[in-house]
Order: structure tokens, then sequence, then C-alpha cells
């Protein structure tokens, strides 16, 4: 697992469309490849 602290925005388009406004996050790369954000 890989932890990261940075400031930005996410968008994202899929089935479902998402945007997160600028803030200070954690992105968390799992072992899997897969990836989390959580605002801090």
């Amino acid at each position: 697992m890989r932890l990261l602290v940075a400031r930005c925005q996410v968008d994202h388009t899929g089935q479902l469309a998402a945007h997160l406004p600028m803030a200070t996050r954690l992105i968390i790369w799992k072992a899997d490849g897969t990836a989390a954000d959580i605002p801090a």
C-alpha cells in the first residue's frame, strides 16, 4: 500500500459522473492496483 497526501480535484466519468472540488486528500494505492481518495 502506498499513501500520498496532495491538494487536488477529481473529475470522474464512467457509469456515474462525479466531481470533487479542490481539497487536501489522502490517496491510497492498494496492493491490488486500485486507488481510493479520502478528504483530509
